[in-house]
């Protein structure tokens, strides 16, 4: 998506995109809008001429006397980007704590264990390998690894929710 000065202008004003906001649930007529923001029907339909030169919304007629507006891909992907930013940083905590906690969780005498066989003491090895056992699980791999699925499933939570808000495909109603 390019935004150019013409976007950049049709943005600036509070009241074009209060409208753009508006329009993002349905089509809607001029007067529905002026009923719904308090403006006068002349004002909205200067701003709407003005988001339209953006190519942020749509004049669609139906019939000789109804006028409707909606909002193109352009203009929601402006109100509405595609990828949440909580979603997305939700998704990385949760991969981030769960490799933390797999890492952790990883014998390091499982590591010491192959360096004394290349050393060829084996009973070391064994030693290491049994003191490392003993130890039982680490309680911070754990906690980390438990933190990611958790952030994981909530990402997943706020991808649905997220999804259910947008329309099909801007323009159908």
């Amino acid at each position: 998506m390019e935004i150019d000065r013409t976007t950049i202008k049709a943005l600036s004003a509070d009241t074009r995109l209060l409208l753009l906001k508006k329009l993002t649930s349905r089509r809607k007529m001029p007067s529905e809008l002026s009923r719904e923001t308090g403006l006068a029907p002349s004002t909205v339909v200067e701003h709407l001429k003005v988001l339209e030169q953006a190519q942020l919304v749509e004049k669609q007629a139906a019939g000789k006397k109804w006028v409707y507006y909606s909002v193109t891909e352009k203009g929601m992907g402006l109100i509405a980007p595609r990828t949440p930013i909580r979603l997305v940083l939700t998704a990385m905590g949760g991969l981030v704590l769960t490799a933390f906690g797999v890492m952790r969780m990883a014998p390091q005498a499982a590591v010491e264990k192959a360096a004394s066989i290349a050393q060829g003491e084996a009973a070391v090895a064994q030693e290491q390998a049994l003191q490392a056992a003993a130890q039982g699980p680490d309680i911070l791999a754990m906690a980390a690894l438990l933190a990611g699925i958790i952030a994981i499933a909530a990402s997943l939570a706020l991808l649905s929710r997220w999804q259910s808000r947008l329309p099909a495909k801007a323009g159908q109603y």
